[in-house]
């Protein structure tokens, strides 16, 4: 096992350790006002600063490699433990005592477990298992995830190549537009391992994040403290980790896991800072995970907003000092804005806008804004978390909805309010993938929380704010955003951050039997999804028998994988070191990196005929020998003229220029192994198999395909007075004598993937299993244009 990749990812995992540690030192010695349950969420945030910092500063010098990250987190890891054992020399906490008094809390955390319920320990187990697997699952299978074929990850690979972020032209604008700090992760984390390995546990450690930071919120919401706590903590955690959108989000290399844990740890910050409300470490806290969220997505303004607005009107009541509170906003502002502004000025340059295109933000938008139109994508929405698996309840859920959207007056299919048209459909059957992933349960115990909230106005104060900040959120987003097949997933911050609420709640209120209950159903329905889930099926044996790549692609049929790999073999032949692509934004373009990189390709990818704003941005001195397109895409006149020769392979058209055309591939297919072999240049030997050889050449241009052989039976004995008969795409082109057991033969051939079937004319008797072709040797030589 090669243990490299594990000695440079070090430094990253070592710099978060020393974010913990110099934390914890600060709070020792009063530098910053946190509960040792902060340390964790200070932490993260920290950072996620750094790691922000490094990769936007080593981008202004285009030297965002490996080199440039190990020297950086090396540095940072210095400063950070020099800094943190200063401090702790300082208070005689040595670094060493701090590890002991550390060990000891796990110690005793542990032996405290022996001693809960058997019910809440079985709850723990439950949770640390379903992480634990997902974890698994992250780590040893690649994505499936369209989104993330298409953008998610051909943006870090484009990172890569530049050596910066900045912006780059192609027609996949959401490579360019959409919050970037999830792929700057995913970048450090490529480049540091070398691969796309740890793609999908950015997701997975946000999920497990948010699993840490619920219990501790659930805590800080609870009416009373009291024998419950430990049950509502643990009961906390276990609703984020069942969460269905959750689980099939948390092993991909999307973003929206990410953009939950943003959001709960700004709850989490303003929760504790109501203890300490003129703490400056809070509010940069708060300013940090905000600028982190809206960096990674920017739907995190529906989340993230009313608590914002709620915490500056709480300061506005509580100190009645205009000038304190305006000092206090600027500050959150500047710290927010210093962290997504590398980003919005770069969406500026070329959109005119930090959102990115207008026409993606009008597009997404309800027109006009109304009332029933928000209460018609509420309804809709809904509707997106109705499919309970129990056709008979989902169905009767779907009606009932179908008549409360009745009365807004509108359209199920309203354009104004629908961003596809026709692409509403209440569920009929029962299905999981990582866009379409409903939270069936958990919105069940959401109403139910919601309801014993409303029970008790003027009780619960700290959970009445929460619940009402967070519906606050949902009703702006049913307000602006038009209605999307795969509003799930957005909507996975208010479910995330809704666990704690539904803990705090329940707990107080429900007998034990009644929380385990709902324990039990959320966890058997995970182990559903988890077994349901289309875009990872790991319980099929032909999926686990697929290699890395073709895991991948393994949702979208093995014919697509087979001619992109086939794509990539050819452009590799042909020496080709600068590819050109003129894919659209539904285009997967990942899995052509991947299939490349496979096969050594060290050019550089490039995107060509860009149809938008960031056409402006084409690199000078770019000269593709080869353009890549999905069949059936308009290709600009002038295509033609640089890439004259064209073939299909499958879904995929490759056009190659003069100089890349020259290359040509024999190959022949086993039927006993079912394997394509490739055929050499040099002397070979090749077997009849039923008195048939099948080949399959491939060329972008026509010409002549030039054989040479010696017909025998086994090794001595020529095969004579026959003939062989060689047919193209089966209609049959020559026969070829055969004279003392040699033969030569010149083919005509056309452009493109030709499949010759070599036949022998006459019997040869029952000595024909071992015919076969001796000394083959193939050349080609392209017609002139």
């Amino acid at each position: 096992m090669n243990f490299l990749p594990l000695f440079r990812l070090l430094p990253l995992l070592l710099a978060w350790a020393g974010c913990y540690a110099l934390c914890r030192e600060l709070a020792a010695r009063g530098r910053i006002e946190a509960d040792r349950r902060m340390y964790f969420l200070f932490a993260c945030a920290l950072w996620g600063v750094l790691l922000t910092g490094i990769t936007e500063l080593s981008s202004l010098f285009q030297s965002l490699n490996r080199t440039t990250l190990l020297v950086s987190w090396t540095l940072v890891n210095v400063i950070l433990w020099t800094w943190a054992g200063r401090l702790a020399r300082e208070t005689g906490r040595m670094s060493w005592r701090a590890a002991n008094e550390f060990l000891f809390h796990c110690r005793l955390r542990f032996s405290e477990i022996a001693s809960w319920p058997t019910d809440v320990r079985l709850m723990l187990l439950s949770v640390g298992l379903l992480v634990l697997f997902l974890g698994v699952v992250a780590l040893l299978t690649p994505t499936m995830n369209w989104d993330s074929l298409t953008y998610h990850l051909p943006r870090v690979m484009h990172w890569v190549q530049q050596g910066s972020v900045r912006h780059y032209p192609t027609d996949c604008i959401s490579q360019l537009q959409m919050g970037p700090w999830a792929a700057f992760v995913q970048t450090h984390l490529f480049l540091l391992w070398g691969g796309d390995r740890l793609a999908n546990m950015v997701q997975w450690t946000a999920m497990t994040g948010c699993a840490i930071l619920a219990p501790w919120i659930a805590a800080k919401l609870a009416p009373a403290p009291g024998a419950n706590l430990i049950r509502l903590q643990v009961f906390a955690a276990l609703l984020v980790v069942t969460l269905p959108t959750g689980i099939v989000e948390a092993i991909t290399p999307q973003t929206d896991c990410v953009t939950a844990y943003w959001f709960v740890s700004l709850i989490g910050v303003g929760l504790d800072w109501t203890r300490t409300p003129s703490s400056y470490t809070h509010l940069i806290g708060a300013a940090c995970v905000v600028g982190l969220g809206l960096l990674t997505k920017i739907t995190t303004v529906f989340w993230a907003f009313p608590f914002c607005a709620a915490a500056g009107l709480w300061f506005i009541v509580k100190w009645r000092a205009p000038g304190k509170v305006a000092g206090r906003i600027v500050l959150f502002t500047l710290v927010c804005l210093a962290l997504v502004l590398p980003h919005f000025l770069r969406n500026t340059g070329i959109y005119g806008s930090p959102a990115g295109a207008r026409s993606t933000q009008e597009g997404a938008l309800n027109s006009p804004l109304s009332a029933s139109g928000a209460l018609s994508n509420l309804i809709r929405n809904a509707a997106l978390h109705v499919n309970t698996g129990i056709p008979p309840l989902t169905d009767g859920l779907s009606r009932l909805l179908a008549l409360m959207h009745k009365l807004t007056g509108r359209s199920l299919q309203d354009p104004r309010t629908t961003i596809f048209p026709d692409s509403f459909q209440f569920p009929h059957k029962f299905k999981i993938n990582d866009s379409e992933a409903g939270n069936p349960y958990h919105f069940a115990l959401i109403l139910w929380a919601i309801g014993a909230i409303g029970l008790r106005s003027g009780h619960d104060r700290r959970l009445m704010i929460c619940a009402g900040l967070l519906l606050t959120g949902m009703a702006g987003f049913c307000f602006l955003l038009r209605w999307q097949p795969w509003h799930s997933r957005y909507q996975l911050p208010f479910f995330v951050a809704f666990m704690p609420v539904i803990a705090a709640t329940l707990s107080y209120r429900w007998p034990r039997w009644a929380l385990n209950t709902a324990a039990s159903v959320v966890t058997g329905f995970a182990v559903v999804v988890i077994a349901t889930n289309e875009t990872r099926p790991f319980l099929s044996p032909a999926y686990i028998a697929q290699s890395w790549t073709g895991k991948m692609l393994f949702k979208y049929g093995p014919i697509y994988q087979e001619n992109l790999a086939t794509l990539a073999g050819d452009i590799f032949k042909s020496g080709c070191a600068e590819v050109g692509l003129k894919f659209n934004s539904d285009d997967a373009e990942y899995p052509l990196w991947v299939l490349l990189r496979e096969r050594k390709f060290v050019g550089r990818i490039e995107n060509l005929y860009v149809e938008n704003e960031s056409a402006r941005l084409s690199p000078e001195g770019t000269n593709p020998c080869v353009l890549v397109t999905m069949t059936g895409r308009a290709l600009p006149a002038e295509s033609g003229q640089q890439f004259p020769y064209c073939m299909e392979y499958g879904q995929i058209t490759a056009c190659w220029s003069e100089r890349a055309s020259h290359w040509s591939d024999l190959t022949w297919f086993d039927s006993e192994s079912q394997e394509s072999k490739p055929i050499s240049t040099n002397l070979c030997v090749i077997p009849f198999r039923h008195r048939l050889i099948p080949l399959y050449f491939r060329s972008p241009r026509a010409g002549n395909l030039r054989v040479i052989a010696k017909a025998a039976l086994g090794r001595e004995t020529p095969i004579t007075n026959n003939s062989l008969r060689v047919a193209a795409d089966g209609r049959a082109v020559e026969n070829i004598p055969v004279r003392d057991g040699r033969l030569a033969a010149s083919l005509r051939l056309p452009a493109g993937q030709i499949r010759l079937s070599l036949g022998l004319v006459e019997p040869i008797g029952e000595e024909s299993a071992d015919a076969r072709l001796d000394s083959f040797q193939w050349g080609f030589e392209p017609l002139p244009e």
